[in-house]
């Protein structure tokens, strides 16, 4: 039970190593980052296995149910742990294996079958896919836009005649759902490539320019770009995290760029290019699991193909707008991946490198951290609440080991995302999806009916009431009564300190409670009242006032609405219907609001009535070619690593964080 004499020490020197390897690839020259980072992954590394040692060897009580609990609560520990690990480890990678340059355009740009699929999403939020797909920048000989529609709508008939897309409707919806969608593309297109896109993921003008020319390298299958969103997640709306990493973007840019140097990108079901060859030599889509994308990019990696990950936004789409359609989405990933595990295990599926497997493995286990996370959650308040003395360890040796590789994982965290999330956040999310995520594990464990495919909806908020998701809520309410109650240990601080398990239960209820109070206003809806995104511009156009066309300019975009800023001094007030002239058209508005500021100043809010297919067209270009996710604004958390450091570590890496510029124009920041 007692600490060896040299722990403290060497937990010191842990804490020394993170502290100086964090700054310097904060302050130091670019130079220093690799370096530095090497020495942050060893640190982190050096302090998960120092902890673990320490609780596997110094901690076991006596006794059948506290061992029982003591073993619970580390193998939750050792679970976290090992993601800890994997992730330390691919982030290293990144010194050793830069990402892929853009490859140079092809001789002759190969056909392209742009598949959008869709059941009963709005109709507007479609078109906007479906109109920017029609409007990519590629030889319009060598592109086809196809809406596969398994709703079989009249609207979207009408739809895809209006814009010129092709529509596939196949006879034996749903069967396999996306899967079998996808599949029935597979078997009636001739094109090269074929793209999955999501009905409201909208790409950007510059996407296949961007992506078709890595399929030069004969065996490259897919190119995988992020899902970045255009409203804020439920965390950003709901935590104020309006700045920094969503929810998902840490995944989706860091991860997958660390992915790609263990040659383990994975598909994520929306923004990505295929070769429909390679689709074709493994049988298409993996059909029979709810969750289609993973084991799809999976198989063709076991078979020898490899993906690219493109480290650029070229789509943007709609987050889960409210607290039900984000836990069931997570939910459905949850039960589709493990029960996709269970039909191709990683572990033993032939084909897979070493690495491969691990990323592959880690990705299922990061499906039962919901279930860890409840575990690690509760584990406190079994001395608190019920008494139990499952755990027995010096307060000190606690806090010098747990908390040199708690700091280690909280620098790389910070270093690898910029600073655009920390491992408190990390936690936050965690916290919030716990127990949905931990009962669709365990309901796939035990093989029962895994939830049917479900498409989440979108473009619903400005229909959406403010509301408190109480069904939702309940459990992270009663935890948090628990831990309230644990906490009155605090009014006997002589037990407390005499006691030192006694001790670490308290101190690890009260970060408990502060995690669990922190992610509670997740479960308040707060609806965005705007049905489309708009882009922040500085463009000039032309509005009437006083029986001419004075200059104007906007402020920001979409295709239904526009901010203009304008000087009209000599404007009392604005009528209820004006046009403004905007790249040579003159495009109708309504005036919503109109507010005057100094020296006669007016901005106004308006919404534009659009008939023309090709003026929205163009509106759709525009606002999308100009939109940024939200979680690519200021960084709030800190000032960004400037010149003299490095930006991020996957451009230690060689895979650049700027966006890539539409042909002929400037990059949108």
């Amino acid at each position: 039970m007692g600490l060896p004499s040299w722990a403290i020490p060497a937990a010191g020197g842990v804490a020394a190593a993170v502290w100086l390897a964090w700054l310097a690839l904060r302050r130091a020259p670019r130079g220093w980052a690799p370096a530095a980072l090497a020495a942050l992954v060893g640190a982190a590394l050096a302090a998960q296995a120092g902890y673990l040692a320490w609780r596997l060897g110094a901690t076991p009580p006596s006794g059948a149910v506290p061992l029982a609990l003591w073993g619970l609560a580390t193998a939750a520990e050792a679970a976290g742990a090992v993601q800890a690990a994997v992730f330390a480890l691919t982030a290293w990678a990144l010194l050793r294996r830069p990402g892929r340059p853009r490859p140079p355009d092809p001789p002759e740009w190969p056909t392209v079958d742009v598949w959008i699929t869709v059941v009963d999403e709005p109709i507007p939020v479609l078109a906007r896919t479906v109109v920017a797909a029609r409007g990519l920048d590629y030889p319009p000989d060598r592109l086809t836009v196809t809406v596969l529609d398994d709703g079989d709508r009249p609207e979207v008939a009408a739809l895809c005649a209006e814009v010129g897309a092709r529509r596939l409707v196949r006879p034996d919806r749903p069967r396999a759902a996306k899967a079998g969608n996808l599949n029935w593309g597979l078997a009636h297109t001739d094109a090269e490539l074929v793209v999955t896109l999501d009905a409201d993921m909208t790409p950007k003008p510059q996407f296949l320019r961007e992506t078709a020319p890595y399929f030069r390298d004969p065996m490259v299958a897919f190119v995988q770009t992020p899902q970045t969103f255009a409203n804020p997640d439920r965390f950003q709306a709901a935590l104020g995290w309006r700045h920094g990493h969503g929810e998902q973007s840490f995944f989706m840019r860091e991860l997958q760029s660390a992915k790609q140097a263990w040659d383990a990108v994975m598909y994520v079901g929306s923004n990505a290019v295929f070769r429909a060859a390679a689709l074709r030599a493994i049988g298409g889509f993996c059909e029979g699991v709810i969750t289609e994308d993973v084991p799809t990019g999976m198989l063709l990696q076991a078979r020898g193909w490899r993906g690219v990950f493109v480290d650029r936004v070229l789509a943007m789409g709609l987050a889960p707008e409210t607290v039900p359609d984000l836990l069931r989405q997570r939910s459905r990933w949850c039960q589709g991946n493990i029960q996709a595990a269970r039909r191709w295990n990683p572990l033993t599926w032939p084909g897979l490198t070493w690495r491969q497997r691990v990323q592959y493995a880690t990705g299922i286990l990061y499906w039962w951290q919901g279930l860890a996370t409840l575990v690690l959650l509760a584990a406190p308040l079994w001395r608190l609440d019920a008494g139990v003395v499952w755990l027995r360890a010096p307060a000190a040796a606690w806090a010098a080991l747990w908390g040199a590789q708690a700091a280690a994982l909280g620098a790389l965290f910070d270093a690898i995302s910029n600073g655009r999330t920390t491992l408190w956040r990390q936690r936050v999310i965690e916290a919030a999806l716990a127990p949905a995520l931990a009962w669709a594990a365990v309901a796939a464990a035990l093989g029962r009916r895994p939830l049917r495919f479900h498409v989440t909806p979108k473009g619903v908020g400005a229909q959406a009431r403010p509301r408190f998701w109480w069904r939702w809520a309940w459990p992270h309410l009663a935890l948090l009564a628990a831990m309230l109650w644990g906490c009155r240990w605090l009014l006997h601080p002589a037990a407390a300190l005499g006691d030192g398990g006694l001790a670490v239960s308290l101190a690890w209820n009260l970060a408990n409670l502060a995690t669990v109070a922190a992610a509670l206003p997740l479960f308040r809806d707060r609806p965005d009242a705007r049905m489309a995104p708009r882009a922040a511009v500085d463009e000039p156009v032309e509005v009437p006032a006083d029986g001419a066309w004075i200059p104007a300019r906007l402020a920001d975009l979409s295709e239904t609405g526009a901010q203009v800023v304008v000087e009209a001094p000599g404007v009392a007030a604005w009528p209820p219907e004006i046009a403004v002239r905007w790249r040579g058209w003159e495009v109708p508005a309504a005036v919503r609001w109109s507010r005057r500021g100094e020296g006669g100043r007016w901005r106004l809010g308006v919404q534009f009535h659009v008939a023309d297919p090709t003026l929205r067209a163009e509106l759709v270009r525009a606002a999308y070619g100009a939109l940024m996710p939200v979680s690519e604004g200021p960084v709030a958390l800190r000032r960004p690593w400037g010149a003299r450091g490095t930006r991020s570590a996957a451009r230690i890496g060689g895979a650049r964080r700027t966006e890539a510029p539409a042909h002929g124009t400037a990059p949108h920041r």
